[in-house]
């Protein structure tokens, strides 16, 4: 991880293909390249960005509706995401808990946008990408009284 933040900087760095896998695979996330596999109409749409106020928020998109979050999620929020995109889909519970477990380990994590496919009995990741930035989880603010 420090390797791909040396040289950046304040600004943001994107690892390649193969890191992305890698990493997201340290999280048991298998990143599936072959986007005609999988069932195409149950695909949602998974991004990770920083609010200013609240941190990293998870957000879960299928067709022209959004759900967002607050990490980390609990099993009650990962299960009320998925029932709101598709019934029955307990893979992608795990998958999406999965995510909130790396965005809590790697502070350095800016952003991530990626395609979560229904797979046989699992879930595939498609199209990831990520962005890495330093100092993004610095110390609190100070309390005034």
């Amino acid at each position: 991880m420090e390797g791909w933040l040396e040289g950046a900087g304040d600004g943001e760095v994107e690892p390649d293909a193969a890191g992305i896998r890698h990493l997201m695979a340290a999280f048991g996330m298998t990143v599936d390249e072959d986007d005609s596999d999988g069932d195409r109409s149950s695909a949602v749409r998974v991004r990770v960005r920083q609010d200013a106020t609240f941190g990293p928020l998870l957000e879960v998109e299928a067709g022209s509706t959004r759900w967002v979050r607050i990490t980390p999620l609990t099993d009650r929020d990962a299960r009320e995401l998925v029932e709101a995109v598709r019934s029955g889909w307990g893979a992608a519970e795990e998958a999406l808990l999965r995510l909130s477990q790396m965005i809590e380990e790697l502070p350095w994590l800016a952003r991530l946008e990626a395609v979560l496919r229904p797979h046989g009995d699992g879930v595939r990741w498609q199209e990831p990408r990520l962005g890495l930035r330093r100092g993004l989880h610095g110390p609190p603010p100070p309390v005034h009284t």
